[in-house]
Formats: structure tokens, sequence, C-alpha cells
């Protein structure tokens, strides 16, 4: 069962429920839906929501959640109503690979190397991505490497 499929079937048993959240999972749903057919209509190929769609989605719903709970007063109802939102995101978004791992991944791939520069970035990402796959949070990752080759260039 994709990534996917389990937003969709907690999405109906929400809805089952008559929980007002499951219009939150069904946003995100759209959401991942609407990132799949831009990614159709650009590539010529058919609608098909990837797991990366519905992590993406999740994601950016996270955000959303995080900027309306950084500046709502804590007493407030869009307060409450973000956190309960962001618990829900969270809670069907895939764990994410941890920055330890991100971090071992690296220094595993550039051992033995003499040159460190900015020019490895795009290798290191890529050997991330197919190492974690969709539980690599790219910004996060992105971040840890630029850290690593600086440091390593001092």
């Amino acid at each position: 069962m994709t990534i996917f499929d389990k937003v969709k079937a907690k999405n109906i048993e929400l809805r089952k429920a008559r929980d007002p959240l499951a219009s939150v999972l069904g946003s995100a749903i759209n959401l991942a839906q609407l990132n799949a057919k831009e990614r159709a209509l650009k590539t010529k190929t058919d609608i098909n929501v990837s797991d990366e769609d519905i992590i993406s989605a999740l994601r950016k719903m996270i955000k959303q959640c995080d900027d309306m709970i950084s500046v709502a007063p804590e007493t407030s109802e869009q307060y409450q109503n973000a956190t309960n939102e962001k618990q829900l995101l969270v809670s069907v978004l895939p764990q994410e690979t941890s920055i330890q791992d991100i971090k071992e991944a690296i220094v595993t791939l550039m051992a033995g190397e003499d040159d460190f520069s900015m020019k490895h970035m795009g290798r290191i990402m890529t050997h991330l991505n197919e190492k974690f796959g969709t539980a690599l949070n790219k910004a996060t990752a992105s971040q840890e490497v630029k850290k690593y080759l600086s440091t390593m260039n001092q």
C-alpha cells in the first residue's frame, strides 16, 4: 500500500467518523493530485500520484500550520486548529530519515575524497535520494550537505 493510499484510507476513516479534520486530509490529497497533473502535463505522461506528491503536499501543509502556530496567540481558536491539523498531518507522514543517518551517509560517500567543493552537492544529493527515497527530507539533507562541505573546506 502506497503512502497516498494510506492517506486516502485515513481520510475515509475520518469522514465516516464525521471528524472535521477529514477536510485537512482531503486538501492534502487534492494538492497531491494537482502536483501530479502538473507533472503529467509537463512530461506528457499519464497522471499518476506518487508518494513524493503526497509527501510534498503534507510537508507544505505542515509548514502552513507551523506558520499559523507561530503568529496566532496560544489561546486562540486558530492556534488550536493549526495544532490539531499539524498533529494529523504528521501522523500520516512517513518517518523521515534522521539527521544522523544523513550525516553518516554523507561521510561514507565522501570517505577518501580530497576535494570537498560544492561541485559535489549534486552527486551527494543523488546518492541520498537513492539511499533513502521518500523518507528523505530534501531541504534538511541539502542543509546537512552544505554544512559538511563547508566544514571540510576550512
